[in-house]
C-alpha cells in the first residue's frame, strides 16, 4: 500500500515541531539576522543537525541561549560574590577543622 505524498508545508511542521528549529526560528529566536544564524553555524557556536535541509536542535539552540545570559556582566559579578562568599566559608571550616583536630590531639594524649 502506497502512502499519499505530503504537500512541502506538511513536511516541514512535521520535521520542526519541538525537537528541531530551523534557521528562521532560530534568527527569531535570537532577534537577529538569518545570516547571522548561517555565520553562528559556520564559527562553531551552533551545530546544524544532520537532516535534509538546515535544522538546528532546539534544545542545543535554548543551551546556548542560557550560555550567553550566564556569562552577563551582571550574572559575573554574581559569580564573584559567591565565589568570595564561598572562599570565606572554605576559610572557616578550614579553622574549625584546625581547631577539632587540635583538641582531638590533646585528648589523644591525655589517655
Amino acid at each position: 500500500m502506497k502512502l499519499p505524498k505530503m504537500k512541502q508545508k506538511e513536511e516541514i511542521k512535521i520535521t520542526t515541531g519541538n525537537a528541531v528549529m530551523t534557521a528562521k526560528e532560530v534568527a527569531d529566536f535570537f532577534q537577529i539576522s538569518v545570516n547571522a544564524v548561517y555565520a553562528m553555524r559556520n564559527e562553531g557556536k551552533l551545530h546544524a543537525l544532520e537532516v535534509p535541509g538546515l535544522r538546528f536542535s532546539r534544545e542545543e539552540v535554548e543551551a546556548f541561549a542560557t550560555l550567553r545570559a550566564e556569562y552577563s556582566a551582571t550574572e559575573c559579578r554574581r559569580l564573584r560574590a559567591k565565589c568570595e562568599q564561598l572562599r570565606d566559608e572554605n576559610e572557616w571550616l578550614r579553622s574549625q577543622i584546625r581547631k577539632i583536630t587540635s583538641d582531638l590531639l590533646v585528648i589523644s594524649n591525655e589517655i
